[in-house]
């Protein structure tokens, strides 16, 4: 996460203090957002109070593929299909 980054769920003086306590360990995180429990994550959500960074390493995909991808993936599973029918 960016350093100007700051979650609308932490105060300034929350997030500083989860600075220096992440600093202190061994395997420190890039940024408070991927401590989050997923409790506390689902009530800020619920509020309004998440703006959780969803890009990076582990992110899931949001939104939907296009209609060209969707086809593409139709052709290969077909190919995929065929190949193992053939092969049985």
């Amino acid at each position: 996460m960016a350093r100007d980054f700051h979650p609308l769920c932490m105060t300034a003086e929350e997030l500083e203090l989860w600075e220096e306590a992440n600093e202190r360990l061994n395997a420190a995180v890039s940024g408070p957002c991927l401590d989050c429990p997923v409790a506390w994550r689902q009530r800020m959500n619920a509020v309004g109070l998440c703006n959780r960074q969803r890009t990076g390493p582990g992110a899931r995909p949001t939104g939907k593929h296009d209609a060209s991808q969707r086809a593409y993936w139709t052709v290969k599973a077909r190919q995929y299909r065929a190949r193992k029918a053939a092969a049985a």
